[in-house]
């Protein structure tokens, strides 16, 4: 039987959305989340000496001492992201099934499968992003889609060749961005696609883009549709306020085209604006949700329609356009989810970079404290009686340019005009030495000692007991990793297997 929605089943579904969005648009987490990106990006001194100093460099000036963020969060990062790109996803495939002799068969299939979909549809990149997201916000959101997509090949048709459009299914991964990750605060994380009431995300396309989306909808799972919605979602006139968010990095600077300011950035209307579209832009929202379906007027579609049952949702600005029943195996929803640090805290502990920006402040600040002190060497402070020399004279910007007296001050005791202060730095010493104290203190933290970032260590360490070193050394990645697998990518793998079975 077919499925379909009666009226009040529609109105019913389209209020979820408002109600399942109000928790995740706080801005509590996104606020968060920016200050950890700026840390990483090292744009967080805004302070007026600082920032001039940046400016005039860029200018051209190269003799501005600049202040300086010491990259401690970066370098950490790039180092333990690294190391999981490496323990999870170097493999081909990726996730491989190994089988006793009688199952080989099953296993080779499996496989085949794995690497498929893995290649079109680039598992690599999207996990890899989810685990710098990990290490970034202690958070990671991964959507298993099974879906199918069309797409183009070359057949020869005697000697002829001709292009003949195909279609193929297989499991669809995707990063979702927690600045956008809709979810259900009630439940752990790692329990979201268990028991979660609903998990999600947001996303924004332009006018083609969401024209094609539409499409390909209509084309694949046509019975599911909510064919009527379509032109109302593309008119965009029903728009609410914009879940969608993009963070403000650079505050200093506006390097974000995808804002909301686009005729600010850009100095002309968005060109794919159609209908009164919101700069070129649509929001789509994926909602995965479990639904008891009589509640919502979903009646005689259903074999069990007082039980619980999951369904995928898809708004376009804010219009029901899509609503499927999902009967995956699992009876999960397709949203994994996890914290890279679980120890019953949840969202109160800190990610691996929040671990460092104490650090990093603290380098930063002995670093632009010697700085300062090299100012004050190259700047020379001193007195100077205005009656006999002039103020732009002794505050010329050329280091060598002589000071001319005024002619009252002719014949008389030059001693008299000007004065140099003496300057003995005996802090600046002592300032890096305490630098390379929190750098130290920084590798500590992360278990990750110079020799594991690339870094030579000087020593005459045999090959044992370089090996011990670095197998210490790699211990807290290795718990890291253990904890990733467990929660997010054992759950996955299960989807994924059941999903091709």
């Amino acid at each position: 039987m077919a499925f379909t929605l009666s009226s009040e089943a529609i109105d019913n579904l389209s209020e979820l959305l408002p109600r399942y969005t109000q928790y995740n648009i706080n801005g509590r987490l996104r606020d968060r989340f920016q200050l950890v990106d700026r840390y990483i990006q090292r744009s967080m001194d805004t302070e007026v000496n600082a920032v001039a100093a940046r400016v005039a460099a860029r200018a051209g000036d190269r003799t501005k001492l600049q202040n300086m963020e010491l990259p401690i969060c970066m370098q950490q990062l790039g180092t333990a992201h690294s190391r999981l790109v490496g323990t999870f996803l170097t493999g081909y495939p990726i996730f491989s099934m190994v089988a006793t002799h009688e199952l080989q068969d099953v296993a080779l299939m499996y496989n085949a499968l794995i690497e498929r979909d893995q290649e079109r549809f680039k598992w690599v990149p999207h996990l890899s992003r989810s685990l710098r997201h990990l290490l970034k916000y202690n958070v990671m959101a991964v959507e298993v889609d099974y879906t199918t997509q069309h797409t183009n090949q070359l057949r020869i048709n005697g000697k002829e060749r001709e292009i003949a459009a195909i279609s193929y299914s297989g499991n669809k991964l995707r990063s979702i961005d927690p600045y956008n990750f809709l979810f259900d605060p009630t439940v752990p994380l790692h329990e979201l696609a268990e028991f979660g009431t609903y998990a999600g995300y947001v996303y924004r396309r332009n006018y083609i883009a969401v024209k094609m989306f539409l499409n390909s909808l209509q084309d694949t799972q046509k019975e599911y549709c909510i064919l009527k919605h379509f032109n109302t979602a593309l008119d965009n006139s029903n728009a609410g306020a914009p879940l969608y968010h993009t963070p403000d990095v650079h505050p200093l600077e506006d390097r974000n085209p995808e804002g909301d300011q686009w005729e600010g950035f850009f100095g002309f209307t968005a060109p794919n604006t159609v209908n009164g579209a919101t700069n070129g832009r649509y929001e789509i929202v994926v909602l995965y949700a479990r639904l008891i379906p009589n509640q919502f007027g979903i009646v005689k579609q259903l074999q069990k329609e007082g039980h619980p049952t999951p369904f995928k949702l898809i708004y376009v600005s804010g219009i029901l356009v899509y609503c499927e029943p999902l009967r995956h195996a699992h009876g999960l929803l397709p949203i994994v989810a996890a914290h890279g640090y679980d120890d019953d805290l949840g969202w109160q502990n800190n990610s691996f970079v929040e671990n460092l920006m104490d650090m990093q402040d603290g380098g930063s600040a002995l670093w632009n404290g010697s700085i300062a002190s090299m100012r004050r060497a190259v700047g020379d402070r001193a007195l100077f009686n205005p009656l006999l020399v002039k103020p732009s004279d002794v505050n010329s910007s050329n280091p060598v340019a002589k000071i001319p007296v005024r002619s009252n001050a002719y014949n008389g005791d030059l001693s008299r005009a000007y004065m140099s202060i003496p300057y003995n730095d005996s802090v600046s010493p002592q300032l890096q030495g305490n630098m390379q104290l929190v750098l130290a203190l920084s590798n500590q933290i992360t278990g990750l000692n110079p020799a594991a970032q690339g870094n030579f260590v000087k020593g005459n360490k045999t090959q044992s007991e370089y090996s011990d070193v670095m197998q210490n050394s790699e211990a807290r990645m290795m718990q890291f990793s253990l904890d990733a697998e467990s929660l997010a990518f054992a759950p996955l793998k299960r989807m994924i297997k059941l999903n091709y079975m």
